[in-house]
C-alpha cells in the first residue's frame, strides 16, 4: 500500500489533493515537503485587492461581500483577508472603475472640456449601475474620485480659471451629473400603479400653475441625459458671464477710470446669494460690475467697481434686500 506524503503546512488551506507531493490548496501559497524531501510552493494567491475591485464593480447593484466572494470563488473568510468592510468593498470598485474609463484631455476651450468631461461621466454612471448612489453617499471621497477631479480643476487653471472658481465648476458639474443619473434610475423603476416612477411623478405635476406645467411634464418625459445637457450648458453660461466679469473688472482696475470699493458680506455660500447680491449692487447709480469672493469661514469679499464713489449706506441696504448683511467696508 502506498502511504500518502507527510506534507508540511505553512498555515491552513482549504483543501489537499493528490498522492504525488503536490497539492491544491483554496487560495495563497503554501510551502510542502513532496516525497523526494524538497521544498515546493503551492498555488499563489487567487485574489488581490485589485480582482476583488473588478468583481465588486460586477456586483455593484445591491452589492455585498458574499456576492463577491462568490463571484471570486472564494470563502467569505478569505475576501475580509483584503478588506476591512463593505465601504473598503466599494472604494475599490470606484478605484477599479475609474482607472479603466477614458476621460477627454483639455483640448480647444474651457467650454467644451467641460461638456465632455460632464457627457464622460454620465456614460461612466450609466456603464456601472448603482455608482451614482455610491458616490452620493460615500464619505469620505474615495482617493481616486478626488485625483480624477483634481486634475479637471487644474486644467481649468491651465485655461485662466481662479482656483476658486475651478473647483466650483467641477464640484457643481459632478453633483449634477450624478443627481441627473439618479433621477433617471429612479424615474425608469416601475411604479406602484403597474406604470413607471416617471409617469406618476409626471401626472403629479399636473397639478402645477398651467404657464410652467407642460414645460414641466416634456422634462420628465424626456431622458434625464437631454436634462443634464440642458443643465450643464445653463453652468457653462453662468461661468462664462462670471469670468467675463471678472475680466471687465480687471480692465477697469488697470485702467484706473474707476472706483474700486470692498466690502466684507456675512452668510453667502457658493450655492446661495452670489447672483442676487451682485444684482441689488449692479443696480446702484453708477455701478460698473460687481465680482465675489466666496470664503470657507462665511465672510465673502465683494469688490464694486464703480464711476463715483458709493456710500456705506447705499451698500448696506442693497446687501440687505438680497438678504445679507454687510460687517465691513474699505474705500
Amino acid at each position: 500500500m502506498q502511504c500518502l506524503p507527510r506534507i508540511a503546512y505553512r498555515r491552513k488551506v482549504d483543501k489537499v489533493v493528490g498522492d504525488n507531493g503536490e497539492a491544491i490548496v483554496g487560495e495563497g501559497k503554501m510551502q510542502q515537503k513532496n516525497s523526494s524531501g524538497k521544498q515546493s510552493v503551492g498555488r499563489p494567491a487567487l485574489i488581490s485587492r485589485a480582482t476583488i475591485g473588478e468583481a465588486a464593480l460586477a456586483e455593484l447593484d445591491g452589492i455585498s461581500s458574499t456576492k463577491v466572494a462568490k463571484r471570486l470563488g472564494v470563502a467569505q473568510s478569505s475576501l475580509y483577508r483584503h478588506i476591512t468592510d463593505r465601504a473598503d468593498l466599494i472604494r475599490l470598485a470606484v478605484d477599479f472603475a475609474l482607472a479603466n474609463q477614458e476621460w477627454p484631455e483639455p483640448e480647444g476651450n474651457w467650454r467644451k472640456y467641460l461638456l465632455d468631461y460632464s457627457v464622460s461621466f454620465w456614460k461612466f454612471l450609466e456603464k456601472h449601475p448603482g455608482l451614482s448612489q455610491e458616490l452620493e453617499l460615500m464619505r469620505p471621497s474615495p482617493q481616486s474620485v478626488i485625483d480624477r477631479l483634481t486634475k479637471v480643476a487644474v486644467d481649468l487653471l491651465g485655461f485662466g480659471f481662479s482656483a476658486e472658481d475651478a473647483n466650483m465648476a467641477v464640484d457643481l458639474l459632478a453633483h449634477v451629473t450624478i443627481s441627473s443619473m439618479i433621477t433617471e434610475q429612479i424615474f425608469s423603476s416601475k411604479g406602484r400603479h403597474g406604470t413607471t416612477v416617471r409617469d406618476e411623478n409626471r401626472d403629479a405635476w399636473l397639478s402645477q400653475d398651467q404657464r410652467l406645467a407642460r414645460q414641466t411634464a416634456r422634462s420628465m418625459e424626456q431622458d434625464m441625459y437631454l436634462n443634464l445637457l440642458e443643465r450643464v450648458e445653463l453652468i457653462l453660461d453662468g461661468f462664462e458671464m462670471r469670468l467675463g466679469r471678472k475680466e471687465k473688472a480687471t480692465e477697469h482696475s488697470t485702467s484706473g477710470t474707476l472706483l474700486t470699493t470692498t466690502v466684507a458680506i456675512s452668510g453667502i455660500t457658493p450655492d446661495r446669494g452670489i447672483g442676487s447680491v451682485i444684482d441689488e449692487l449692479q443696480a446702484l447709480p453708477g455701478v460698473q460690475t460687481v465680482t465675489i469672493s466666496v470664503a470657507v469661514e462665511g465672510i465673502s469679499t465683494a469688490t464694486i467697481y464703480s464711476d463715483r464713489a458709493l456710500e456705506q449706506t447705499e451698500i448696506g441696504e442693497a446687501v440687505a434686500e438680497a438678504g445679507f448683511l454687510v460687517v465691513a467696508q474699505r474705500a
